[in-house]
């Protein structure tokens, strides 16, 4: 029997009593709503797989001891959980993704890297495949100090204005269409730091 590290443990508990979880799991229905094949490029613990039941999913990170809880956790043959860099490393399945989802990730790259990570996406995806990516919002230094402190708060050292994402993706020629979204949340009842959804469509 595999053994489930604690830190993973205490981790993914964490995120679910502060209702992150739920947030993400809203904000991923809401513009990937079709069943098909998903990956998920920084899954973490696989805490966001059971928003993908009926999908085809793969979940994939550097982080070893996360990815043996998320194992332990989805057992089933449509969810199947690899710990690898997906910049530097071979993929183990088959290209042709209907989509793509980069969750909370990019925030801890610099913009070289997210860019790689954005077109090696590209490379998975089928052809009018989806990338979605979903991540934080640098507040303005005149917004209110909760979403101040949850910005400090969190260990991402690249955490980008609305203006650096559109940014950093205008610099990216692999989707010829991309959309972003402001998505306001919540903790525990208390408005804070915002998200954005970034959905970029392959070409047919």
């Amino acid at each position: 029997m595999t053994r489930v590290p604690v830190k993973s443990v205490l981790w993914d508990a964490f995120v679910r009593v502060i209702g992150g979880n739920r947030q993400k799991k809203r904000a991923v229905r809401r513009f990937i709503t079709a069943p098909g094949r998903i990956l998920e490029i920084g899954c973490a613990t696989g805490n966001l797989a059971a928003a993908f039941e009926g999908f085809d999913y793969v979940g994939i990170d550097t982080d070893c001891q996360g990815i043996e809880l998320a194992k332990w956790r989805r057992t089933e043959p449509t969810f199947r959980f690899h710990c690898l860099d997906v910049l530097a490393q071979d993929f183990p399945e088959a290209a042709g993704f209907d989509y793509v989802l980069i969750s909370h990730t990019l925030h801890h790259v610099a913009d070289d890297v997210a860019r790689r990570l954005v077109e090696r996406s590209r490379q998975l995806l089928a052809p009018g495949g989806m990338l979605l990516v979903l991540d934080m919002i640098r507040p303005d230094p005149g917004e209110p100090f909760r979403k101040q402190f949850y910005y400090r708060l969190d260990r991402g050292e690249h955490i980008r204005t609305l203006d650096e994402w559109r940014a950093m993706f205008s610099t990216i020629r692999a989707f010829p269409h991309v959309d972003f979204h402001v998505i306001r949340t919540t903790k525990l009842g208390i408005e804070v730091i915002d998200q954005v959804a970034i959905r970029a469509s392959a070409a047919p």
